[in-house]
């Protein structure tokens, strides 16, 4: 079995050697625990190795992305202009979802990443729950509470058809999802985690500020059971 490095010092042997090549992982967590770092460090890994990697946000534009990354001595800028690094940034309410998944399909077979990273997949299921609700209400002439059924499965549609169509390439991917407040699930769509290879869950202690992350499933590694702390540094997560 080939495994991809996490670009964490230490994260590689808590998941039995890194994450699974041409595998999804789920990281997921509430605000703040520090998924877009572990996402964005896992693409900085890949470009120091020469890989072609690839960033798709439903939530941020280019310039602040770069500008995080840069915030821990991660040049992304350098790497957009040599052509490693390709960013994707989709506004959904004015983006068909059909749009996204055509485009990124298209993008994904002419840079061809080795890494991808998409943050995050809650803000896809938001969207097209909001939008097959409306769509269908229109079309039927029915109330909203009428096509809750629907909404359900045209989102489970939606999600399942991206990532489908993301682990269908020759890459090792992973998918970040944010965790509603009182919600027991490991995302918003309740789904996602049953689709990915393996799910990472971060979580932020709100007195303390002390952060952990537990592996609550790796399907191709031999993973740690128990909890592992780690700290957000100026140059990265540290385990």
């Amino acid at each position: 079995m080939k495994f991809i490095t996490t670009g964490v010092k230490g994260l590689d042997n808590i998941l039995g050697g890194g994450y699974a090549d041409n595998s999804l992982t789920l990281l997921t967590g509430g605000p703040g625990t520090g998924k877009s770092i572990l996402g964005l460090q896992y693409l900085y890994e890949g470009l120091k190795r020469k890989e072609n990697v690839m960033f798709i946000s439903f939530e941020d534009d280019g310039d602040i992305i770069t500008q995080q990354s840069k915030n821990f001595g991660w040049d992304f800028e350098k790497y957009i202009k040599t052509g490693q690094l390709k960013i994707l940034t989709f506004y959904l309410p004015s983006t068909h979802v059909v749009h996204v998944i055509d485009t990124i399909n298209k993008e994904v077979k002419s840079h061809k990443p080795k890494r991808i990273v998409l943050d995050s997949i809650s803000v896809l299921s938001l969207f097209a729950e909001i939008a097959a609700g409306i769509e269908l209400s229109q079309a039927l002439n029915l109330k909203l509470d009428q096509v809750k059924l629907s909404e359900e499965v045209l989102t489970i549609g939606a999600v399942m058809g991206l990532l489908s169509k993301i682990k269908s390439y020759d890459n090792t991917s992973l998918i970040i999802a944010e965790i509603p407040e009182g919600k027991q699930a490991l995302s918003r769509d309740s789904y996602t985690e049953f689709i990915c290879d393996g799910v990472i869950k971060l979580k932020r202690d709100e007195l303390t500020g002390k952060r952990e992350m537990s592996v609550i499933k790796m399907r191709l590694g031999n993973h740690k059971l128990t909890p592992t702390k780690f700290t957000i540094e100026k140059d990265g997560i540290k385990i």
